[in-house]
């Protein structure tokens, strides 16, 4: 019987294009230096999580998903309609 391994590697992409893919997604010109210093933190953050997930030192994958607000409770109910008078 033959036996095959498979080995995978994901890469993730260079930091000065994934700036640029997130600078295009949120119709950002590229020579607005402000928020492009900004989203340019945003990816090197995400380089390091990368980063430490890779090394071990972060056991939980993180997500880029928001988190549910999850069901009302009554307390928070009235919290808001005492806000909307």
């Amino acid at each position: 019987m033959d036996r095959w391994n498979i080995v995978a590697t994901l890469n993730y992409l260079p930091h000065a294009m994934e700036t640029g893919i997130v600078l295009s997604k949120m119709g950002i010109d590229p020579n607005d230096a402000a928020t492009k210093k900004r989203v340019e933190s945003m990816v090197a953050l995400a380089d390091l999580t990368r980063a430490g997930f890779i090394n071990g030192d972060i056991s939980t994958v993180m997500s880029h998903a928001p988190s549910s607000p999850g069901p009302k409770t009554p307390a928070s109910s009235a919290m808001s309609a005492s806000r909307s008078v």
